[in-house]
């Protein structure tokens, strides 16, 4: 037994006392509520193995036709009202299914034995053990490199972040534990009902029919005030009563129902924007990594290179996302190998701007936001272009498989190990002798992550085939490219963080209060109230001088300020900048007017709004620019990195900023690619420092 299982008495005591026998009281329930369940079938049957729970099974003969179930919405348990949410975090903004949750917990935790859905609460699971949100330390690094595990590190309804925050919503006398919260995440996500007429519902009777797609004996029809089943073929006695969810994939049964449908195949691969696009990163460093960095002269206030592409990067991922191109992960199949809006993204990012500036306008005009790979569009694209697409795909394929610990015949040795049965899956049988399986990992969530990386694996392997066939196609049919993309490279993968920003859900924001002039190679950081803070870099279109002032955008109430601080550092740029948790704001290195780098330090006390400068003790950094910085959790600011000299720097510091002492430090596996213009991360904040950012801001909504 697994330690979770044996307090699982324990934590669920909150949770009333199951009835005697399970759905008593349930019909005298339906009857007040004026719910129709046919006499016909017992919605509260035992399973028969390998099924677990309960489920709806025929007593006897119905015929093709019958009415199973009629629910009008006021028998289903609906979304806490919009007027009831009191929530100390006005930013933010809950969906449908965690305002039902929200009703749901309202119901066991405040009315308890006298809530009218009593009988209904009784009836629903204590815990999800199939779910992967209930699984163990140990089944959940198994289902690592997996869509459902990058899909839990995204944003859910069961996110901790948003977990954290319903917790401060004033709709109980004392908030709602963590475990409840998951607890009711758990039960909205298995068995909760779309509904025309209230968003969302739990539906008594309904939600004991379990999913079938491939033989259904009924589907739920919405007739707006009513939920209603009708036999779509006989059933027989003894026979359990099937339901249609949907066509969704085995990573979104898995994720939401605990469950793989073992009828169609586990194949389908959800690739999230973010992995798209640090793939393309990934392909244009590569493609980079021969060009050397020359020293900037003094009078040199435009980008480079690489930064003019990440400026544009920003404004082309913004129009994809306003044409709902990167919104949702990308779904890849056997039949749809490359769908032709993850094929869209890749092209957009490695487009010039003359290129983009077309599909811009072709967009504009009305023509459909994907580019039609088959189509007059995908026939006129460069060579350049497939080239692009394709080196981008092998690098998104490369970025996938490294997440997986185990290879496609591992696996497969794996599953047989656990008596699948093999012809499920057309499989051969494996060669190597199989591994165990992990301690803490059970059988049955073993085989659902197994059939779930097999699936996904010969997806990758299919997408990875046919990539380079085409490339290989396209360097013999041009000569010009016969030697490109030979010489070997070593996959550097992209911050993934930056990636999760650049194609988070974003919006243009209209904020309030004078704006900074445009600028770049400054440096912003973010305070503990939500608070972006800017100083330095070269202001552009002035004649390239470097700036002292600081700004402060409220990132809540979207109003920049320009802030009347005390005492100045020297003019910079280049430099970094980081906050503390005392909200106390480090500035380090860069290059001065006079085109020197610095190693100085200085401090800007938001709260005080005055700079100081810090002298400190240890082994001071050699002076550097375009360096990054991040803060941790213990107030350590590291350095790593940087440019000085024509010099790329991979040296490694830490200034314990409560001590004021510099640390030089040797890490461990130190085979970090010497590079410089890092992005930097800094405790729970993601912050992109934005090269040549205008006055117009781009907000970052991020679900992480």
């Amino acid at each position: 037994m697994l330690a979770s299982e044996s307090t699982q008495s324990r934590q669920d005591a909150w949770l009333p006392p199951p009835a005697v026998k399970h759905g008593e009281g349930m019909m005298e329930w339906a009857e007040k509520q004026g719910l129709k369940a046919s006499s016909k079938v017992d919605f509260f049957s035992p399973a028969k193995a390998p099924s677990q729970g309960f489920c709806a099974r025929a007593l006897e003969h119905i015929d093709e036709g019958e009415l199973l179930l009629n629910l009008p919405l006021g028998s289903c348990l609906r979304p806490l009202p919009k007027d009831a949410l009191v929530s100390a975090e006005d930013t933010f903004v809950m969906d449908e299914q965690q305002k039902l949750m929200l009703q749901l917990l309202h119901e066991v935790l405040v009315s308890g034995a006298n809530s009218s859905w009593f009988p209904y609460i009784r009836t629903l699971p204590r815990a999800f053990p199939t779910l992967p949100l209930w699984y163990s330390e140990e089944e959940r690094r198994f289902l690592k490199g997996t869509s459902v595990d990058a899909l839990l590190e995204g944003g859910h309804i069961a996110s901790d972040k948003d977990l954290h925050a319903m917790q401060q919503c004033r709709v109980f006398s004392c908030p709602p534990s963590l475990e409840q919260l998951r607890w009711a995440a758990s039960v909205v996500a298995s068995r909760a009902f779309d509904s025309s007429g209230a968003g969302v519902v739990l539906a008594p009777f309904a939600d004991a029919l379990n999913h079938s797609g491939a033989a259904p004996h009924t589907r739920m029809r919405d007739c707006g005030e009513h939920l209603v089943f009708h036999a779509e073929r006989e059933i027989n006695p003894g026979e359990e009563i099937m339901n249609c969810y949907g066509l969704q994939g085995n990573t979104q049964w898995l994720l939401n129902g605990g469950f793989l449908d073992r009828s169609r195949p586990c194949d389908d691969l959800l690739v999230t924007p973010p992995d798209v696009v640090n793939a393309a990163l990934t392909y244009l460093q590569r493609m980079d990594q021969d060009d050397e960095p020359e020293e900037d002269s003094a009078d040199d206030d435009g980008p480079t290179p690489a930064q003019g592409r990440e400026a544009s990067l920003c404004s082309r991922l913004f129009l994809l996302q306003d044409l709902g191109i990167g919104e949702n992960p990308f779904c890849l199949s056997p039949a749809d190998l490359l769908p032709d809006d993850l094929a869209t993204m890749l092209l957009a990012i490695c487009m010039t701007d003359s290129e983009f500036g077309s599909y811009q306008e072709e967009r504009a005009a009305g023509r459909k936001a994907s580019i039609d790979l088959g189509g007059e569009e995908g026939e006129a694209l460069s060579e350049q272009r497939l080239a692009d697409l394709y080196g981008c795909l092998l690098c998104l394929v490369e970025l996938l498989q490294r997440r997986y610990e185990t290879s496609l015949e591992e696996d497969l040795a794996l599953l047989q190990s656990l008596d699948l049965e093999m012809e499920v899956l057309q499989l051969e049988p494996p060669v190597k002798r199989p591994r165990a399986l992990p301690p803490g990992v059970r059988p049955e969530n073993a085989r659902n992550i197994l059939l779930l990386r097999v699936g996904q694996k010969r997806v990758l392997a299919a997408l990875a085939e046919q990539a380079a066939d085409c490339f290989a196609a396209l360097r013999r049919s041009v000569p010009a490219m016969a030697n490109w993309g030979v010489r070997p490279h070593t996959l550097v993968e992209a911050d993934r963080e930056l990636a999760r920003i650049f194609v988070a859900m974003f919006k243009q924001v209209t904020v309030s209060g004078s704006a900074p002039s445009a600028r770049h190679t400054g440096a912003c950081a973010m305070d503990s109230s939500d608070r972006m803070w800017i100083y330095g870099g070269i202001v552009t279109g002035g004649g390239g001088s470097a700036s002292d002032e600081v700004w402060r955008l409220d990132t809540v109430a979207q109003s920049w300020t320009q802030v009347s601080v005390t005492g100045s550092p020297p003019l910079r740029y280049f430099h970094s900048a980081t906050i503390d948790s005392n909200d106390v704001m480090w500035i380090f290195g860069g290059k001065a007017v006079s085109s020197t780098n610095n190693n100085l330090l200085f401090t800007l006390n938001t709260a005080t709004e005055a700079w100081a400068e810090v002298v400190a003790t240890g082994s001071v950094p050699t002076a550097r620019n375009r360096h990054s910085a991040a803060m941790d959790s213990s107030d350590r600011m590291w350095i790593f990195g940087g440019y000085a000299d024509g010099v790329n720097l991979n040296d490694l510091h830490y200034l314990d900023t409560p001590t004021e002492n510099w640390v030089p430090v040797t890490a461990r596996n130190h085979n970090h690619r010497i590079n410089f213009q890092h992005y930097h991360v800094n405790f729970q904040h993601y912050h992109f420092k934005h090269p040549h950012c205008n006055v117009k801001l781009q907000h970052y909504n991020i679900s992480v």
